[in-house]
């Protein structure tokens, strides 16, 4: 293979787990495809990390029948659902994943299935789909330890972030007014929170950078933290934003940091930035419970069973809950139903009164922003915002009894 056609495939920011993995099954396959299937693939491919969604799936719809065809068909829907024709649809859905020679994990064949029944409508299908691709993905991890293991740790957090350490540490953390951290569950519209305020010239989207957890994982959750003398947090904070410098932050621009799972995190983000503005992106529960069974994640272990998803989601809450207590008004919550209901007034709300920027008219335009997006998200950012996906749960509610009733007091209500 030429390096002219692996190029293209190569992101310039720094590779998560998923993308490296991703890299690698792609690597398997293009080697089997003919060159033209090839060049054409990669095309589509370089055009969608550019952020060119129609011109990729155009790319992607005129590959001719052979090894990448039936994989480029699914790129091309989830990139423009409108564009397939009947039969193109009917190809996705007919196919025989095992004899296509696509070369991915099965699990993930059955995931893009998946969804291009729902396109379609098909729901039960659809539904049957994305349980069987939980399953194969469940049977490689061991969901019980992982369980247990996230249960002890936000025990441990709700248990050392008391009041007490609070006014024992008050006025040591670091001045700086930089940091916009934006916390939640996953596929909550964090990204959405982020890139609408990325759009800002003022401020720079660092993507999932994980530098927090990185920077303090040596010391978290249980070190003594008065044994570290009284410029302990401020010296966190000082590694933490050289970090993000090398991560390529702009010093003259704050920041949005979006990590959802620093949702565990926001008792040590208020003492080491007390200046800091912390968001939580807070969504429907149903509605965020199903989008993470619709979707395979490289370390998310309880998104693969409905009653694991629903126990994960109740102990995040409980932990936001615990947040609201022990450090009231500290975390300003943003509901992705009010701000799909009306974008104007949410917007406007999110920039100027939740993170004490000046107005700008470009966050309105937000899906115009080429800014490279490295999560599921990425091909919803680039639209103006829809609603279509507040209540998709009630496609699926004949099969989500196991859900509704692991969330308990955060289901549905009559």
């Amino acid at each position: 293979m030429s390096a002219a056609l692996v190029e293209p495939l190569t992101p310039t920011a720094p590779r998560t787990d998923a993308e490296v993995e991703e890299a690698e099954a792609f690597a398997r396959f293009l080697h089997t495809a003919p060159t033209d299937h090839l060049t054409l693939f990669a095309r589509g491919y370089a055009l969608e990390r550019r952020a060119a969604g129609a011109e990729a799936a155009h790319v992607y719809r005129s590959l001719p029948p052979g090894p990448l065809r039936v994989l480029a068909l699914l790129r091309a829907a989830r990139l423009d659902h409108a564009g397939l024709d009947a039969a193109q649809r009917a190809e996705i859905v007919s196919a025989d994943r095992l004899a296509q020679g696509v070369g991915v994990a099965e699990s993930d064949f059955l995931f893009d299935i998946a969804e291009a029944m729902d396109v379609r409508g098909l729901f039960d299908e659809a539904f049957a789909a994305f349980e069987a691709a939980n399953a194969l993905v469940a049977s490689t991890r061991n969901m019980s330890r992982s369980e247990a293991q996230d249960v002890a740790r936000h025990d441990a957090i709700r248990e050392i972030f008391q009041p007490a350490l609070f006014e024992a540490e008050a006025g040591r953390g670091h001045p700086s007014a930089a940091p916009i951290f934006v916390v939640g569950m996953p596929r909550s519209g964090s990204t959405l929170i982020e890139q609408i305020l990325a759009t800002h010239p003022r401020v720079q989207g660092l993507g999932e950078a994980d530098v927090l957890s990185r920077t303090v994982q040596s010391q978290y959750p249980i070190v003594p933290w008065a044994a570290h003398g009284p410029d302990h947090w401020r010296r966190m904070g000082a590694q933490y934003l050289g970090g993000l410098r090398d991560w390529g932050w702009d010093r003259k621009r704050r920041f949005v940091d979006k990590f959802p799972p620093n949702y565990l995190s926001v008792g040590l983000v208020a003492l080491i930035f007390p200046r800091a503005v912390i968001l939580h992106s807070a969504r429907d529960a149903m509605d965020t419970c199903l989008s993470n069974f619709r979707h395979r994640f490289a370390t998310n272990d309880q998104s693969y069973d409905l009653g694991h998803m629903g126990r994960a989601y109740g102990r995040y809450r409980r932990v936001m809950e615990h947040w609201t207590q022990v450090l009231p008004g500290r975390v300003i919550d943003v509901s992705h139903e009010r701000l799909v209901a009306d974008p104007e007034a949410g917007i406007r709300w999110l920039v100027t009164e939740a993170c004490g920027l000046a107005w700008n008219d470009r966050c309105l335009a937000f899906h115009d922003n080429p800014r490279d997006v490295g999560t599921l998200s990425k091909y919803q950012v680039r639209r103006p915002i829809f609603t279509s996906s507040v209540g998709r749960w009630r496609r699926y509610e004949r099969h989500l009894g196991p859900l509704i009733e692991a969330l308990g007091p955060y289901g549905p209500t009559a």
